[in-house]
């Protein structure tokens, strides 16, 4: 019945209307035979997909159908639309619009502005969703999600995207891996691609845009984006990306004994076998079916009439149906096959990238490939269309069987993988003792290594260095507090700034033990927390004035405390744009233009040389090569400590130019104390747990530090102070911190009888903390494990190297329950004596053991983790000093220590 059947004249109410046209549309697709709707499938997923699209195909049609399209899942929806006949009535039209996920908070960006141009300014809605629920259990285990982002900008709208590694900084991107990005993704630099989104148009809901990604949690913490649209627009946040913390993947199940994996193995092996001969077996019947198919409509067009009856034809379309149907048996076998086999694959612990080389992907199969199978009802048939659609069927199952021999190849190298499991598991026992010989051998050359890198000058009778300038060196006792947080800017009810909370306060950070202070950025900055600076010479900040903070370092002198100032080399803000429209024009005192910008930076226009290090997308990365610009920031480095006392610096970013120029700054400023904020990204392995032990991360670190030691490149002394120039912030520590709280897994903390981290390697130059404003505070970029910070605090308290406090944790309301704890712990290095070279003495637990424990310069004893443990009774009386939820500390009884290395 259609909208012209229903006379003029006779009334007709609008709920009726309605019914009448659904029971129309209900009756004309019981009389439609089902067309199967096949589209590409990731056969990475196990077949649940498969049953599920097989049923929704199979089963009657109602009001709302769900179907799967290119790898997703959408919804056919009968939405009413006006049309105009002889009087106004509603009918009923198909429209596909993605179905909506079902799990995890919307993130909804709605409101916010991108002003193009300076010229003017529009509001659109962005939104973002993230999904873990909607994958195979295969995905699950190796961490995917589903990410979905939507926006009603209008026109073509393209997402420029990357991804922040896990353990990364937040404010760096990273293109992601081939296997993440979507069909029709470009290359856009190395940090980010750039996808196009779906557009959909409903005509209740308005038109809008989206994208689907499918994400690796295993090793990615975040996914940052912006969007381009027509004519080259940005929608951004303020300058910045958008981000989407994706959640953290859970523990991993216990594994296989090895005697279980190799049952589990074998058995699953024997089993895709089977399904791959299935395989090829299927691929001939549905080859046969489509022949007799062809061969069918040949015979029928030799017989019909002149009239042209199309009823000859029947046998055709029923075999066209066949063939439909062997065809989605074919791939559903395939999937398990492939499946079972990845299974496998995922007992032998293979990763999943080596999974898609072992097995092939899946780009065998296309939407296009399937919908060659179908032939619509009312087309016109002739030999021309049944000979394309019989070509268009042997093609897709050759692609198929492409899938089903790769499949095969790869339970080849499965097989062989296997082999060498037993094979290992045979030998281990015999290649132990060698190991353990060669361990004993490391740790003498790398004993031999640390001694060869902190030799005392001044004993072996070298020139040193002179200086005329008084040093307020600690000996390497340097015991740094962190200043500030991310919010200091912005304490509410704050009726001073920063720097006059931090001057009130500043008894107790004397009482509490702390003799070096790491200050916030001091310079104008487009942001209020200083890290996008712009006018070096301007020091009137959110933090306070220039007045002001003359006025805090001087208090900190006076009861002889090393401030250390926030100095952020790696990028700097223009005050205006160029004739290309590009913000790289600088004012002020230093009034570069785009040569003083690396030349590889692609939001700039930088005319300087190729950048050293990583770039960032938020300001121009400098170019310090260049002479102007190293003159200029090494006399700004001299001003900040000739004029506003500061005794040394936190060096931020220094991933993102050469340790050389740090180097240069380091010999030009001769800081007391300096830190360089190296932050570079774990191995992980494909359980998402970090990999053990980290020598390679923080052999980086090691690297950067000897670059940008001007001791080193000169062959020089190093200074008076205790600590040499430069050290670094242990962010190996700080992950392997993390892993040993999420896990339980104590046993990382020691690696061949020495500390984890650089703080195992080269304690003098090792900065260790667990928190500071970009990983706690409100940013949260890389949170401690809540419950166990006073675990690590007790670690880095106790052990050498120079510990960080973090702000919060000894000063904001919300942290109490850590304050006098804390304050316990800093009380007792200060009394010991614990210093930057102090002597690790690790006790050997057994392997599993919920503790970890260490004797530190023979009069010191702690231990941290859930687990019992005491120090031995050899006749030694142990105090314990202090003590609180899963921690420990003991002091010699009556010990009286003497001082360390000056």
């Amino acid at each position: 019945m259609d909208a012209s059947d229903i006379d003029s004249s006779e009334v007709v109410s609008a709920g009726d209307l309605f019914k009448r046209i659904m029971e129309r549309e209900a009756e004309k697709r019981r009389r439609t035979k089902t067309t199967v709707q096949f589209g590409s499938m990731d056969f990475s997923n196990n077949v649940s997909s498969l049953r599920s699209m097989d049923s929704s195909n199979s089963a009657t049609v109602t009001k709302n159908k769900i179907f799967m399209r290119d790898g997703k899942k959408y919804e056919k929806k009968m939405v009413p639309r006006i049309v105009k006949t002889k009087v106004k009535k509603r009918v009923l039209t198909e429209i596909q619009v993605p179905a909506k996920l079902v799990e995890g908070p919307w993130i909804d960006y709605g409101g916010s502005s991108s002003k193009i141009f300076l010229e003017s300014e529009n509001a659109y809605r962005i939104g973002a969703l993230v999904e873990g629920n909607s994958l195979s259990a295969f995905e699950r285990k190796n961490g995917a999600v589903t990410c979905r982002i939507e926006t009603n900008i209008p026109d073509d709208v393209h997402l420029h995207w990357g991804i922040v590694p896990r353990g990364g900084r937040s404010d760096l991107w990273t293109a992601p891996p081939e296997a993440m990005r979507p069909p029709e993704t470009r290359s856009h630099d190395d940090q980010a691609v750039q996808t196009p989104l779906k557009r959909v148009t409903h005509p209740l809901l308005g038109s809008h845009s989206f994208i689907e990604l499918d994400l690796n949690i295993v090793s990615i913490s975040q996914l940052r984006f912006c969007l381009l649209g027509k004519n080259n627009t940005w929608f951004d946040n303020s300058g910045q990306g958008y981000s989407i913390q994706l959640p953290e993947l859970q523990k991993s199940e216990s594994k296989l004994t090895p005697q279980q994996m190799q049952e589990s193995v074998s058995k699953k092996i024997e089993e895709t076998e089977q399904k791959a001969l299935l395989c090829m077996e299927a691929a001939e019947g549905t080859k046969e079916s489509a022949e007799k198919a062809f061969n069918a409509y040949i015979s029928a067009l030799s017989k019909i009439s002149a009239a042209g009856d199309a009823s000859r034809f029947v046998q055709f379309r029923t075999l066209v149906d066949e063939v439909g149907e062997k065809y989605l048996e074919l791939v559903r076998t395939v999937g398990l096959a492939s499946s079972i086999a990845q299974a496998a694959a995922d007992d032998l612990q293979i990763s999943y990238e080596e999974q898609m080389d072992m097995f092939g992907t899946t780009e065998v199969f296309y939407a296009s490939a399937f919908a060659s199978l179908t032939v619509p009802e009312n087309e016109v048939l002739n030999e021309s269309s049944v000979r394309a659609w019989y070509d268009g069927v042997v093609d897709a199952i050759s692609k198929a069987e492409k899938k089903a021999e790769a499949v095969q190849r790869g339970l080849i190298s499965l097989k062989k993988d296997l082999e060498l499991q037993i094979e290992t598991e045979k030998a281990e026992v015999q290649k132990n003792e060698a190991d353990e010989k060669m361990r004993v051998l490391k740790r003498q050359a790398e004993a031999a290594r640390t001694r060869a890198k902190d030799i005392d000058i001044v004993k072996l009778g070298l020139p040193q260095k002179t200086t005329t300038e008084k040093k307020k060196g600690t000996g390497g006792r340097e015991i740094l507090l962190q200043g500030f947080h991310w919010d200091s800017t912005r304490v509410k009810d704050a009726t001073n700034s920063w720097y006059a909370h931090i001057h009130s306060l500043l008894p107790k950070i004397k009482e509490y033990g702390f003799n070096t202070v790491w200050l916030p950025p001091p310079t104008d900055s487009v942001s209020a927390e200083g890290y996008m600076p712009r006018d070096l010479y301007t020091l009137d900040s959110k933090y306070g004035t220039e007045e002001e903070l003359r006025d805090l370092v001087k208090a900190f002198h006076d009861v002889n405390i090393i401030v250390l100032g926030d100095a952020v080399l790696n990028h700097r803000c223009a005050h205006a744009q160029g004739p290309d429209g590009l913000w790289n024009k600088f004012g002020g005192k230093l009034d570069w233009d785009e040569r003083a910008i690396v030349c590889n930076d692609p939001n700039f226009g930088g005319k300087g040389n190729h950048g050293e290090g990583d770039c960032i997308h938020c300001a121009p990365n400098i170019d310090h090569s260049q002479d102007f610009v190293k003159k200029d920031i090494t006399e700004w480095l001299q001003f900040m400590r000739r004029e506003i006392g500061f005794d040394g610096w936190r060096l931020d970013y220094v991933k993102g130019f050469g340790g050389r120029h740090v180097s240069d700054y380091i010999e030009g400023t001769e800081p007391e104390f300096s830190v360089g904020e190296y932050w570079d990204s774990l191995s992980y392995q494909d359980d998402g747990k970090p990999c053990h032990p980290q020598d390679e991360h923080r052999g980086r670190i090691v690297k950067w530090i000897e670059a940008a030691d001007p001791a080193r490149k000169k062959g020089a002394a190093t200074g008076s102070t205790g600590q040499t120039n430069p050290g670094a912030f242990d962010v190996t520590l700080k992950g392997i911190l993390h892993a040993v709280m999420e896990y339980g897994e104590y046993w990382r903390l020691s690696h061949e009888g020495k500390p984890s981290g650089l703080l195992g390697w080269w304690s003098s130059r090792a900065v260790t903390f667990i928190e500071n404003h970009d990983t706690g505070s409100s940013q949260g970029h890389w949170r401690f494990p809540s419950g166990t910070e006073m675990q690590g605090y007790a670690y880095i308290l106790t052990h050498p190297g120079t510990p960080c406090v973090f702000w919060d944790h000894i000063f904001e309301d919300g942290w109490s329950h850590l304050h006098k704890p804390i304050r316990d712990l800093l009380a007792i290095r200060k009394k010991m004596d614990i210093h930057y070279k102090s002597d690790v003495e690790i006790v050997p637990l057994p392997h599993g053991t919920r503790a970890y424990a260490a004797k530190i310069d023979d009069c010191l004893y702690m231990k941290i983790g859930p687990d019992d443990w005491s120090p031995p009774q050899d006749g030694t009386i142990w105090d314990v000093a202090t003590f609180g939820e899963n921690y420990c500390v003991w002091v010699k009884n009556g010990s009286e220590r003497s001082s360390g290395p000056r």
